[in-house]
């Protein structure tokens, strides 16, 4: 018979002090060589947020590490710009030996998955789930690097638009540039309904990614609306550029999809009519 010892799995963290109020985790799979964590502090009335993966094994076995952290700050007090605009957060992250995948991203669109490259709302609660939605969008590979900032941004007084945009750049070359826009828009912002409850006029919903690739001489453009109503009509649809500038150069733009009998270039996605659903009945607009 013999007695084995485990190894620590996780270390948890917590700080309730004067300046600093939050914390955070890490997780310990040694065996597979994986680090994950997410850490959510209050400093000085500042709201920091970080979370971040390490592997000290490359996808083919080989020696080798990939490191990704992606971090955000919130300022209790929005920054004030020009046009009734304000800057609610800003963020940022980084990427070493990891590269884009730009399908997942892609499919990502319309759900709440991107949230975890951009201004996760809940770091260290839903952290399971944000650090699989990194892994999956940013897989590791060797040589290559991503890194970008991200801003946070509202309109009106109060906020009736908040715009979260990052811009990801990988290099070496090839070089790829990835814009991401998340927005919503909630105009007016309340309009009570009865004593207790309230809804918007316009409720907007739409999620944009951007991708240009330098080495293939390509751009994509995909743009999602998604739970949105104007009054009680509910809209949603979807809208898709390409173009190419290569050897075989393409253009191809799309709201809502082609007709029936157009033959769209190779690899153009499968759209999602733009519909406008009245009342609570079957009757629907597609356009």
């Amino acid at each position: 018979a013999s007695i084995k010892f485990s190894g620590h799995t996780g270390i948890c963290i917590t700080v309730n002090a004067e300046a600093v109020k939050g914390g955070g985790f890490l997780s310990i799979d040694s065996a597979n060589g994986r680090y994950f964590g997410a850490i959510q502090l209050e400093v000085f009335k500042l709201g920091i947020s970080a979370r971040g993966i390490l592997e000290t094994k490359m996808p083919d076995g080989k020696p080798g590490y990939s490191l990704l952290v992606a971090i955000n700050v919130k300022f209790s007090t929005p920054i004030q710009l020009s046009m009734n605009f304000t800057l609610l957060e800003v963020g940022g992250i980084i990427g070493v030996n990891r590269t884009m995948n730009v399908p997942a991203l892609q499919g990502a669109l319309g759900t709440d998955a991107l949230n975890a490259v951009m201004f996760a709302p809940k770091p260290v609660e839903d952290a399971p789930k944000i650090i699989a939605a990194m892994a999956e969008f940013f897989p590791a590979a060797e040589g290559r690097y991503i890194f970008g900032p991200m801003f946070k941004i509202g309109w009106g007084n109060p906020t009736l638009l908040t715009a979260e945009i990052g811009v990801i750049i990988e290099v070496p070359n090839p070089v790829r540039i990835a814009l991401i826009g998340l927005i919503d828009a909630y105009m007016p912002r309340k309009i009570e309904v009865s004593k207790d409850k309230y809804t918007a006029l316009v409720e907007l919903h739409l999620d944009v990614l951007g991708v240009l690739d330098l080495g293939e001489r390509t751009l994509a453009i995909d743009a999602k609306l998604y739970d949105s109503k104007i009054a009680e009509m509910k809209v949603s649809g979807d809208m898709a550029l390409r173009m190419s500038w290569g050897d075989a150069p393409d253009f191809a733009l799309s709201v809502g999809g082609f007709h029936p009998a157009f033959r769209p270039p190779a690899g153009f996605p499968d759209l999602k009519r733009f519909t406008m659903a009245m009342g609570t009945s079957k009757a629907r607009v597609d356009l």
